[in-house]
């Protein structure tokens, strides 16, 4: 009789909802998480695309179905089977390596079995991150997020504790592709429900990205979660999901749009996710003067009777090249500033590759140190191929990233004007690569204090 009461009442502890003893509903039931320091991806962190001091803000919407399912001796069941997530995120660039971002997620409602669908906080998480090395391709960087335990802990919205998630970010970029491996662990107290043994984890993510132009690109990415337990790889704790989706940016403003589908049903990981997101990015206020041509030498009436007896010709002298030791990369000839790299870009991109910053910090003393340059003239230019709108606005964001960095290595913004060119002067053809590549540039003219006249950086620009 007691073994038949013993039998009973521990098949009636199986089909108790989730909020009986031993069960806790303290964890989140996500393993998705929104990319907050890099923009080129969904959840995987890429390269760092953001202007130093600048900062991104964002909302996005998650509608997930079938996130959590529960196994009982005869069947599955849906416990959760709709959830409407929203998200309000951001981030800001402290220079040019460290950055800082905050995550709010928002339960709008979810439909289930025995569930809460009222609106309600999720764990807010706070995410720190360094880039390491770099160079003009590739990134190694370190994040570390925290959840703050702000989210309701009887709908799977947050822990009740605080959870750690370092996370290893190697990156690349060139072009118009991008990839991206994310290799991170989830650190948090064990907790049981129902079947499932929630506690630390390991996780990854694998990116892709292609931008055939730079205001358009295509996403997919490769989402897996294990255990960090003795059930390491088991189908229930280790979900898989796969993701593709459409992003657009133009003048700060970028959205995206995605679609996923779970491979593995573990915990957690949907039947299919639809994933939009709205960001505006604002680079750090621009302190150099605008872009604006400096205006033409006044030319003086003559009378045709008056004839005025013509100067003697001065003699010809070679040009004075100065090259300070302390600046061994700047040499200033004439009216023209030549480094010893000169500034190329990227094809369709205004950032400033990491290779040619101690050049420009050079560039930036040496000016400091010279009184007698009134003006630095930075003139952008791009190749031929694209949109002839699109390449003179590419040029002047080129020109004006390099305006901004000189100036925040200490020139003064007065004494630094930027010009875009578009693709109106090529050094090169465009017809080959390595024609395009030298036509993508940056180059320096100098107005000079004790300057008669003020002549026009495109009377005086190298062929």
């Amino acid at each position: 009789m007691l073994r038949r009461l013993a039998l009973l009442l521990a098949c009636t502890i199986r089909w108790l909802p989730a909020s009986a003893a031993g069960d806790s509903r303290a964890f989140d039931i996500d393993h998705f998480q929104l990319a907050v320091t890099s923009e080129q991806f969904l959840g995987a962190e890429g390269a760092l695309t953001m202007a130093p001091w600048g900062f991104r803000i964002g909302v996005g919407l998650n509608l997930t179905l079938d996130p959590l399912l529960v196994d009982t001796t005869l069947r599955t069941r849906a416990l959760i089977e709709q959830r409407a997530l929203g998200n309000l995120f951001g981030a800001f660039a402290l220079g040019s390596r460290i950055l800082i971002g905050l995550d709010l997620p928002i339960a709008l409602g979810q439909k289930g079995s025995d569930i809460d669908g009222n609106p309600g906080l999720g764990d807010l998480r706070l995410v720190g991150r360094i880039d390491v090395w770099r160079n003009a391709t590739s990134t190694l960087a370190a994040t570390t997020a925290v959840r703050v335990p702000t989210g309701s802990t009887n709908r799977f919205l947050g822990e009740g504790a605080v959870v750690v998630e370092p996370r290893i970010v190697v990156a690349y970029r060139h072009g118009m592709l991008g990839a991206a491996l994310n290799l991170g662990a989830r650190f948090r107290s064990t907790r049981q429900f129902v079947d499932l043994e929630v506690g630390n984890e390991l996780f990854g993510v694998l990116a892709l990205a292609i931008h055939p132009r730079p205001y358009i690109g295509f996403i997919a990415e490769l989402h897996a979660d294990t255990p960090l337990s003795s059930k390491i790889l088991s189908t229930a704790n280790s979900p898989i999901e796969a993701l593709a989706g459409v992003t657009a940016h133009w003048e700060g403003v970028g959205a995206t749009a995605a679609a996923g589908l779970g491979l593995i049903e573990g915990y957690g990981n949907p039947k299919f996710r639809f994933l939009l997101t709205f960001t505006y990015e604002k680079e750090r206020p621009l302190l150099v003067a605008p872009l604006t041509r400096p205006p033409p030498p006044k030319k003086m009436e003559i009378k045709k009777e008056e004839k005025r007896p013509e100067p003697p010709p001065k003699p010809t002298e070679p040009e004075r090249v100065e090259v300070d030791p302390a600046e061994p990369d700047v040499q200033v000839t004439g009216d023209l500033v030549e480094l010893a790299d000169p500034i190329f870009f990227d094809t369709d991109h205004k950032r400033i590759r990491s290779r040619f910053m101690p050049e420009l910090e050079q560039l930036a003393r040496a000016i400091n140190k010279r009184s007698w340059i009134k003006t630095l003239w930075i003139g952008g230019h791009a190749d031929a191929t694209g949109p002839r709108e699109w390449n003179q606005q590419l040029s002047e964001q080129r020109a004006e990233q390099v305006a901004k960095f000189l100036v925040s290595h200490g020139v003064s913004p007065d004494r630094v004007h930027a010009l875009g060119y578009g693709d109106s002067k090529p050094w090169f053809s465009n017809a080959q690569i390595e024609g395009r590549a030298k036509n993508r540039r940056v180059v320096f003219l100098i107005e000079k204090a004790q300057a008669v006249e003020s002549a026009s950086p495109n009377t005086k620009e190298r062929p």
